[in-house]
């Protein structure tokens, strides 16, 4: 039975927390792509590797998985204790499966997101920074598993009895629908520069 959730609002201090933690994480997943070229590149490679820090790429790959490991992962095993839960009642004011308690499905499909996607895609990032042979099957993978989250993310309420989402336009659309737009765009982007990049490459093999 999905609940509907008690109203509730961000304060700045809120607002500050959740920003920096997920800025601290991006920031963190930079550093240890740094830190990757020295274990990945050989040393007349790894200024090549440096440069390749920049970019779109890299920056949703750090962006999404500092989403996964900040917020998807801890939201599914501790939705009660978790220091930015506020974050997340504010967001069940949209989407009722993440009030408390959270829709058991809900709990899965987060707790899966953080344990098995989050890492796939920071091997992701390691792999462009380093350019390395498995880039682009990784990034297939990533992507793809990222695109299922969002197809059950998508049809799950169909298939629900209880009423999911807020008939209010501005949580619906300014929270459910905007903030996992990004979701709908970059992943398809990311597995079709894949498989044009392994056409090139088994093209050129032949």
């Amino acid at each position: 039975m999905i609940s509907k959730p008690t109203p509730v609002s961000l304060d700045v201090q809120d607002i500050i927390e959740i920003t920096a933690t997920l800025v601290g994480c991006i920031v963190l997943l930079y550093v240890l792509a740094y830190l990757s070229t020295f274990i990945f590149s050989k040393s007349e490679e790894r200024s090549s590797a440096k440069k390749r820090l920049g970019g779109w790429t890299n920056l949703w790959l750090a962006f999404t998985a500092a989403i996964h490991i900040v917020f998807d992962g801890p939201y599914g095993l501790l939705r009660d204790t978790y220091f930015l839960k506020k974050g997340l009642d504010l967001y069940a004011m949209a989407d009722f499966r993440y009030a408390q308690p959270m829709e058991p499905g809900t709990i899965v499909i987060e707790v899966m997101t953080g344990i098995f996607t989050a890492p796939v895609i920071v091997l992701n990032l390691f792999a462009v920074v380093n350019n390395l042979w498995w880039r682009h099957p990784i990034q297939i993978v990533g992507h793809t598993m990222q695109y299922y989250g969002l197809v059950w993310y998508t049809m799950q309420p169909f298939y629900e009895k209880d009423e999911c989402f807020s008939d209010d336009p501005l949580y619906f659309y300014g929270l459910a629908v905007l903030m996992n737009l990004p979701w709908v765009i970059f992943p398809p982007i990311m597995i079709y520069q894949s498989f044009g990049e392994l056409k090139k490459i088994i093209s050129g093999n032949k």
